[in-house]
C-alpha cells in the first residue's frame, strides 16, 4: 500500500465554508460548530464527524435523513 496525499486550495475551502455558513446559519443544533472560519482549515474540524454534512443534506431535502437514527455525540 502506498501513501496518499490530498491537496486543496484555501480559496476552495473558503468558498465551501462560506456556503455552509450561509445555508445553515439558523440551525440551532450546529451553534457550537458554526460559523466556520473561512480563512483557515476549520472546515475540516467542523465536518469531521459528518453532522454538518447531514444538516447540509437535510437543507436540500428535509426527508432525506431520519434524524432519530443519527448519533449526536
Amino acid at each position: 500500500g502506498g501513501t496518499s496525499q490530498s491537496t486543496y486550495l484555501l480559496e476552495e475551502v473558503s468558498a465551501i465554508a462560506r456556503k455552509i455558513n450561509h445555508a445553515l446559519k439558523d440551525e440551532a443544533a450546529l451553534s457550537d460548530r458554526l460559523p466556520i472560519d473561512p480563512l483557515n482549515d476549520d472546515l475540516f474540524n467542523a465536518c469531521s464527524d459528518g453532522l454538518v454534512l447531514i444538516y447540509l443534506l437535510i437543507s436540500i431535502d428535509p426527508k432525506l435523513i431520519d434524524m432519530k437514527q443519527v448519533h449526536h455525540g
